[in-house]
């Protein structure tokens, strides 16, 4: 189960008033030339500094979000040029600077009339809500429990003359509750500003409850707040909206998420609560389609921010959560999540949570998947502010992340240190709680982007990784240099601004909206290199990553001489283009209508996803349920649901592809034959429903009696212990009616995979029930009239955990030999040397959890080159040759069960991959060993489990996830890595065919595996990819391909119907997809 964040206030109702510790690492040293350089408070003048002090009357104890900091809004609140600062204090004064050029700024906060208001504030907005052409300030307030006005929100109105007024009331915006930050858009299309505000509940003692008497104890101060804007008076139109909602709201993101044209919202909530993505349904009201648009979320979503980080035109969402890169960190503050209780919160529409950040890659569709892991921005521990935009001026956005909590709230070992002197009646008093409590300071991070959905950390490099804790976070370009400097509003810190000494062409867009939005707030801007044709796209929201509002310029890169497009699509849905050169400019667009049409969606380019059912082709995989994890606790994920599978081939004998599906124990497969009209019909029913007693996983379509037709043999197996998991022989009578053969198949269980090549018969062998990671043996057999005759060999009992196989004569002597993959496995070639399979050449580099194989000749030499399914690169775990990725498995207990250890390398050190608690579960004694989750998360594996027991042990690694091409040159293979998008999840199944019709052999994958363990994110990501070959070996990916899914697909199988080229696609309870090739 989770530790909740609020385990000390039962015990606590005392005082307080000690510093925290400081637990501050040496840096490396940084580069001579950074990418920013930080100013000194004696250069810039900016003096704010937002100290938070505990108290005996107000602590965190009282008060969750004590530590959450406030926001900065960078804009230029004089019509000078330049763009001033306006800082959010907690416990201290806002403060208003006004830019005097040079990185130099004068504190107005006095002459401002800002100065007489000493709430605790939390976000900042800058808008032109008057559309009077000078920005004015909303500032949201929170904490201040039991005092309505001073927690009231604040608009003050830009008098044009350096000074401010409060209207908040007289706009009806001066809300009560417990706010977090304002976001301003034209929600209904009326040509105003409406306003969404994040609020969030402060009955912290709740945080991770969801009975239903709880989350009906509904304030309205908890609720997020829709306001409508009438002719600048603003009406509370939450209920009618359908937006009210009862969470701990920190931040939201406005854009849109369905490509409709209408701006949404998506909200980041903390705790327990889920995330809402909150579709505008064009009527006024707004819909939550989160669960149907993203298959997980972040568990303690925080900041937030929405851009396009790959340049296909679609803006992406960056989340971010609380999770340390530092194995001991980790273990200390992150709690474990009890696997019965995450199953309890998705059956109760609470979603898949996972403490991780997660950067959901807009699909085009209206979809998401979460490319977190795959892109390195998963891990940045407890982070407030992430911002997606470009810092280096090379054209692709880069994410930098604000850090740091003033203590380590979360610290498992210190709170039940507290619990503990409170049961001894021993209570600690104010001033121990406090002065004990472990803090350590963490650094921000930056990461630079690779332009491939993978981002590298520079944070040193670039000068940004000082220690500090930081919240709200802007950027905006302070010296009109033409890059953007960062701003950051510190905790116990003074204000910190980063020049950007980027020194590469810009263009600077400003836009002039019509109506009420005059800075054109929800606009979408696109800019088309000249020469390279390169776009890029930005969105007109200012408020983004935490409390914090940007600029409303936009800075495009410019590589080439100029940028020689830019095209404008409004809020109102008008599109506007600019043509002519605009390097270094500054270029202002005005709105003007025009008769340029928007289009939002396209046909996909290769293939029609067209009905199954109207071809007769239906099938539902039905999984029986089987619980792995109560036996194998730290399996990493379920071996039960590897189903379904087909096999295509001539059935019946009439020169038309049938199929036959098998199914889950319990669940019916099914034989379809097709007819010359192209249509199927299901055959043999009944008899094939006799049949469903077993947990089909694999099947061949080959001659077995010499009668010149295709039997049947059904593979079974799982990870259950059923006795129904032998391997079956269907013999055909010719006409596609088959019958259950006493023909015998040796050692015939457990089966994964088939190959053959003329009378040879490969069985892949898979992980043994209950006894992951040792497999079942895999054997070859010579088939003669109906007579399986077995080859000996102990190269091929001893594979390992095998998932796909084929013959290939990849060393062009003359036979086949045979291939073979499988989950902590490396490649593997049996050669053949004149019928004699002795020889295993297992090939460098590519051991890791490879799930499916194809050969093809695709640079055109002449001799086959191989295809690798692989996990894939967005996964936890990482691998490389330096640092694999271990398996150890033995009875390390000695209690007569084996044991799973799963171990990373980190810091020259092998430690576990799994934390304490769920560790000590299978293993209870090492509660004993290491009574402290600081205790654990030192000790490394050896010390852990023993040395002696490790030796003994099954030991397996993995040194690469990648799925790869493996281009033969004369019989051996060049590894290369397949493009991102075949590293967003499993490829369980891959086909090497021309997809574009050019000649040459193009790649499509697909694959999924939903059933990981609750602390590890479902693999989810893959929605099918289409790699274009070029002939010579090389590929890239494909876009708006029509092959996509959204679902745990399994297998791939390319079919002739009707005489045109079809993909069927299957997938685990789920039913048969068809795509129709173009």
């Amino acid at each position: 189960m989770r530790l909740s964040l609020h385990p000390l206030k039962f015990i606590l109702l005392l005082a307080l008033a000690a510093s925290c510790s400081s637990n501050l690492s040496d840096e490396d040293p940084e580069p001579v030339h950074k990418q920013f350089t930080k100013l000194e408070p004696t250069h810039t003048r900016i003096k704010f500094l937002n100290r938070i002090t505990d108290t005996k009357e107000f602590n965190y104890l009282f008060y969750q979000y004590m530590y959450n900091g406030g926001g900065v809004a960078a804009g230029d609140i004089n019509n000078d040029g330049l763009v001033d600062l306006y800082f959010a204090g907690n416990q201290v004064s806002n403060k208003l600077y006004l830019n005097k050029g040079d990185l130099v700024f004068e504190d107005i906060t006095r002459s401002a009339g800002l100065a007489e208001f000493e709430s605790w504030s939390t976000g900042l907005s800058m808008v032109d809500i008057n559309a009077d052409g000078w920005l004015d300030i909303y500032v949201c307030n929170s904490a201040s429990i039991g005092n309505d006005e001073l927690r009231a929100n604040r608009f003050f109105i830009n008098n044009q003359d350096n000074t401010f007024t409060d209207k908040a009331v007289e706009m009806g915006l001066a809300d009560k509750a417990y706010s977090t930050q304002a976001y301003f858009f034209d929600h209904d299309k009326d040509g105003d500003l409406d306003m969404y505000l994040v609020n969030h509940r402060i009955d912290f003692e709740n945080n991770f409850d969801t009975r239903e008497e709880v989350e009906m104890n509904f304030s309205p101060l908890h609720s997020d707040k829709l306001y409508r804007n009438d002719e600048g008076i603003f009406s509370d139109i939450t209920v009618e909206s359908g937006l009210l909602n009862n969470t701990w709201g920190l931040s939201a993101s406005i854009g849109d998420f369905n490509n409709d044209g209408w701006e949404d919202i998506y909200v980041c909530n903390d705790f327990v609560q889920p995330d809402h993505l909150y579709i505008n349904q064009k009527d006024g009201t707004f819909k939550d389609e989160i669960l149907k648009r993203m298959k997980h979320i972040s568990f303690y979503s925080m900041g937030s921010d929405l851009q396009d980080i790959n340049n296909d035109g679609f803006s992406d969402l960056l989340v971010a959560d609380m999770v340390s890169q530092d194995h001991e960190r980790s273990i200390r503050n992150m709690a474990a999540m009890d696997a019965e209780e995450f199953e309890r919160m998705d059956a109760k529409g609470y979603h898949k949570q996972y403490m991780f950040n997660t950067l959901h890659l807009n699909m085009g569709n209206g979809e998401f998947a979460d490319i977190g892991q795959l892109s390195g921005l998963s891990k940045t521990d407890w982070s407030w502010a992430p911002l997606i935009v470009d810092l280096d001026n090379d054209g692709n956005k880069d994410v930098f992340v604000s850090n740091g909590i003033k203590r380590d709230v979360t610290d498992i070992d210190y709170k039940e240190r507290v619990r503990m002197r409170a049961v001894r009646n021993d209570r600690m008093g104010f001033e121990e709680v406090f002065g004990s409590w472990p803090s350590t300071r963490l650094s921000n991070y930056s990461f630079r982007n690779n332009g491939d959905l993978t981002f590298e950390n520079v944070s040193k490099h670039w000068g940004l990784a000082q220690v500090q804790n930081s919240n709200g976070a802007a950027y905006a370009d302070l010296d009109n240099d033409g890059d953007l400097d960062l701003v950051l509003n510190n905790i116990d810190e003074h204000a910190a601004i980063y020049k950007n000494n980027s020194t590469v062409n810009f263009v600077k867009i400003k836009l002039k909206g019509k109506d009420n939005n005059i800075h054109g707030i929800g606009a979408i801007v696109t800019t088309e290199e000249f020469g390279t044709g390169r776009k890029q796209t930005q969105t007109v929201y200012p408020n983004r990553g935490y409390c914090s509002s940007m600029n409303d310029y936009l800075i495009f890169a410019c590589q080439e001489k100029n940028i020689h497009i830019t095209e404008v699509v409004w809020p109102d849905g008008n599109k506007q283009v600019y043509k002519g050169p605009t390097n270094g400019q500054v270029l202002e667009i005005e709105y003007l209508k025009t008769n340029y049409q928007v289009r939002r969606s396209v046909p996909g380019e290769f293939f029609n996803a067209i009905s199954a059912y109207d071809l007769g082709l239906v099938y539902e995989h039905i999984e029986d349920e089987f619980n792995d994890f109560e036996r194998e606790v730290l399996l990493p994920q379920k071996k039960s649901q590897i189903g379904p599978f087909t096999v295509a081939a001539d059935l019946n004998g009439d020169g038309l592809e049938d199929m036959f599906i098998g199914n889950a124990k319990d669940a019916t497969p099914v034989l379809f034959l097709q007819n010359s009209s192209g249509k199927f019909r299901k055959s043999q029913i009944a008899f094939w429903s006799k049949e469903s007693k077993y947990e089909d996983q694999a099947a061949i379509a080959i001659d077995i009696d010499d009668d010149s037709d295709l039997d049947l043999i059904v593979g079974s197996g799982g990870n259950s212990t059923s006795a129904d998991q032998e391997d079956r022989v269907y013999l055909n009578d010719g006409k596609g009616n088959f019958t259950r053969s006493n023909i015998q198949i040796p050692n015939n269980r457990n089966t994964t995979c088939f190959a053959n090549s003329e009378e040879l018969l490969f069985i892949g062998g898979g992980v043994e029930p209950g006894r992951y990671p040792f497999a079942s043996s895999s054997r070859m057999f010579m088939i003669n009239d109906g007579q399986f005759q077995i080859i000996d060999s102990e190269a091929i009992t001893e594979l390992g955990m095998t998932y796909d196989a084929l013959f290939s004569d990849y060393d062009q002597d003359g036979d086949k030999d045979l291939i073979v993959v499988g989950e902590w496995m490396p490649v593997t070639i049996i050669r053949n040397d004149n019928g004699q399979f002795v020889e295993k050449v297992e090939l460098d580099n590519t051991s890791g959890w490879n799930y499916s194989i194809a050969a093809a000749d695709m640079d055109g030499d002449g001799d086959e080159d191989l295809v690798i399914g692989n996990l894939g690169e967005n996964n936890k775990f990482k691998a490389s040759t330096e640092r694999p990725f271990h398996v150890f498995a033995n009875d390390f207990d000695g209690n007569g069960t084996s044991d799973i250890v799963l171990s990373k390398e980190y810091q020259n050190k092998l430690l576990p991959a799994r934390g304490r608690e769920c560790s000590s579960e299978q293993i209870p004694g090492i509660k004993d060993k290491f009574p402290t989750y600081t205790q654990f998360g030192k000790a490394d594996l050896q010390s852990i489990y023993g040395e002696e027991k490790l030796k003994e042990a099954l030991h397996l690694q993995v040194v690469n996830f990648s799925s790869l091409y493996l281009e033969n040159e004369g019989g051996t293979f060049q590894q290369s890595r397949l493009p991102s998008v075949a590293q967003m999840g499993p490829t369980l199944s891959i086909l090497a065919i021309d997809v574009n019709n050019d000649g040459f052999l193009d790649i499509v994958g697909a694959g999924n595996i939903y059933e990981a363990e609750a602390e590890t994110i479902s693999y989810d990501a893959n929605r099918g990819y289409v790699l274009l070959g070029d002939g010579k070996g090389s590929f890239r990916a494909a876009s708006n391909t029509g092959f996509y899914y959204n679902s745990n697909a399994r297998e791939l199988e390319l079919i002739e119907v009707g005489g045109e080229s079809h993909l069927v696609l299957l997938s685990n309870n789920d039913e048969l997809k068809l795509f129709r090739k173009k």
